[in-house]
């Protein structure tokens, strides 16, 4: 038996909410009801399977971010294949100069549709910039980098990108790379890699329908360093 989850909708596309349920009708179709006056003053109301997080929004994130935030630098990952901007923050804090942090590269939406994975990445970094001691740790002994959104080209036009031609950008992790983004990526990470200090690499993706517990994926444990080795637990 499918599951039945609820469906976001919206009336300016800025504030969005989330149904109940839905309720399995004929022919495999899904029914959501809305409360009343969900529509705006013109009558209308977007409906999605969750919130959308547009490259456009992850422009404006990151140029907000960095100008509120002294140890949040906007950048550029790059161009993608098709001219969109790929933005990027640099979070910093402190004199600690980079050769003495660690390496903390996080991204989410190499699957275009994925769109959960960059609210979780935006989540991340409103941590980093709070008061909580951990996250202030963090920021001022390590050098970290976000990409809220990869796939831009696919998640500007409504795309899945999942299994996109000629490569998905998921598996494109290669000595020659088709997309711009992950040839970029790959540069910095190489860079870190080279100095000894590339330590965290979070790949933010969304869960299947079916996977109601949280799952990660590790190095094995011949690849980890002695201190690592003390932190990760065998289930």
């Amino acid at each position: 038996m499918g599951h039945a989850f609820a469906s976001a909708w919206s009336p300016d596309g800025k504030t969005w909410r989330q149904t109940q349920s839905g309720k399995k009708g004929a022919e495999g179709q899904m029914e959501y009801q809305l409360p009343p006056g969900s529509a705006s003053a013109s009558g209308r109301v977007l409906v999605a399977w969750g919130p959308p997080y547009s490259p456009a929004k992850a422009e404006e994130w990151v140029r907000q971010t960095g100008s509120e935030h002294r140890m949040a630098e906007e950048m550029e990952l790059c161009r993608s294949r098709e001219g969109r901007r790929v933005p990027m923050l640099r979070i910093s804090e402190g004199d600690r100069v980079p050769e003495r942090r660690f390496g903390v590269w996080v991204h989410a939406r190499q699957h275009a549709w994925e769109s959960g994975s960059s609210w979780v990445c935006q989540g991340f970094v409103e941590w980093v910039m709070s008061a909580d001691v951990g996250a202030a740790w963090l920021r001022q002994n390590a050098e970290i980098y976000v990409v809220p959104v990869m796939d831009v080209d696919n998640a500007a036009t409504g795309n899945g990108g999942k299994d996109a031609l000629p490569q998905d950008h998921n598996r494109d992790w290669s000595e020659k790379p088709n997309w711009n983004e992950v040839a970029a990526a790959q540069k910095i990470l190489k860079g870190l890699a080279a100095e000894g200090r590339l330590d965290v690499f979070l790949d933010l993706h969304n869960p299947a329908p079916g996977d109601l517990k949280a799952f990660f994926y590790a190095p094995a444990l011949e690849l980890l360093q002695p201190e690592a080795k003390a932190f990760k637990r065998i289930s």
